[in-house]
């Protein structure tokens, strides 16, 4: 079946914020409620490949951070131009994946807590720790961060809006330590084969062209965006004196986030998208605030 469809990004952050019980920044959100939307017309339950990455070694970034790992060049320039040496952590958590640098929300936030270096030093040193191949190493990490606090959180929220259920069967438990057991090689084959042994079981029932198809991020494409408008929608919510988040954060520091998405080259969705989301759900939690408790009690009541 196929649907096709110009969707309004800029109307629709505002229906994902809407229907958020809490703040999800990741951007797929929407073409994962358009996709749900349109799927409930046809079925009231649909079978889904979250999980797949994580257990069978999926993502382009682990293909990516495999191949710095591996090439000796790289290493070297790397090792020359920071005088130490490469670490796993360094091409995992760059901004290449992690869209707020952590000295970014540091500037944000003015000043991150304890709490919060302390999970970032723990998912360096869990990247970092050689006793494991590197491949199981990123496989895990997203297997206890990513996948719950994203892809499955964005899947549910998504689907339950238009009364669609989705199931997860690679989430097995079977199928799940199945996968926690599987070698490094049965996963990837440099330069660039990656989930092998999903792609060999599928290959029974798919073309193989299909498999070897470049894998692609389940996104909007770029021309779903509107550079200016979306622009113009993070100074009227963000830049200006009643935004909600600017109240949380260090003085200034939206309007600085704002600009410099607007100078040539910088502008980036996936850094705009959350902090409008978080906006406009402090904007809804305001306008839903239940009455304040009173701060005293008449010990004379009953």
């Amino acid at each position: 079946h196929e649907d096709l469809l110009q969707p309004d990004a800029l109307q629709l952050v505002h229906e994902i914020a809407d229907r958020l019980d809490e703040p999800n920044g990741d951007s797929s959100c929407l073409p994962t409620y358009l996709l749900c939307r349109y799927t409930r017309e046809h079925v009231t339950v649909a079978l889904s490949g979250d999980g797949g990455d994580e257990l069978f070694g999926g993502y382009r970034r682990y293909r990516d951070t495999l191949n710095e790992q591996g090439s000796r060049f790289d290493r070297l320039k790397r090792m020359l131009r920071n005088r130490r040496r490469y670490q796993p952590a360094d091409g995992y958590l760059s901004p290449r994946w992690l869209m707020f640098q952590p000295e970014q929300v540091d500037t944000l936030v003015g000043g991150l807590s304890p709490a919060v270096r302390t999970i970032i030093d723990d998912w360096r040193q869990q990247l970092n720790d050689p006793r494991q191949p590197l491949l199981h190493r990123m496989r895990n990490l997203d297997a206890e961060t990513y996948m719950p606090g994203a892809v499955l959180a964005k899947v549910d929220r998504m689907s339950m809006q238009v009364a669609l259920e989705v199931r997860c069967p690679l989430l097995d438990r079977d199928v799940a330590a199945y996968a926690q057991g599987l070698p490094a090689s049965a996963c990837w084959r440099p330069p660039a084969e990656t989930k092998r042994l999903l792609k060999a079981l599928t290959e029974r029932y798919l073309p193989r062209a299909w498999l070897d198809r470049p894998k692609m991020g389940f996104g909007l494409p770029s021309n779903a965006w509107s550079k200016d408008a979306m622009l113009d929608l993070a100074r009227q919510l963000l830049d200006t004196p009643d935004s909600q988040l600017g109240r949380l954060l260090a003085p200034g520091a939206l309007h600085e986030v704002v600009e410099r998405q607007a100078q040539p080259g910088q502008f980036s969705i996936y850094q705009l998208w959350p902090l409008l989301i978080m906006e406009l759900w402090l904007r809804k939690a305001a306008d839903n605030r239940p009455p304040s408790v009173p701060s005293a009690v008449d010990s004379s009541s009953p």
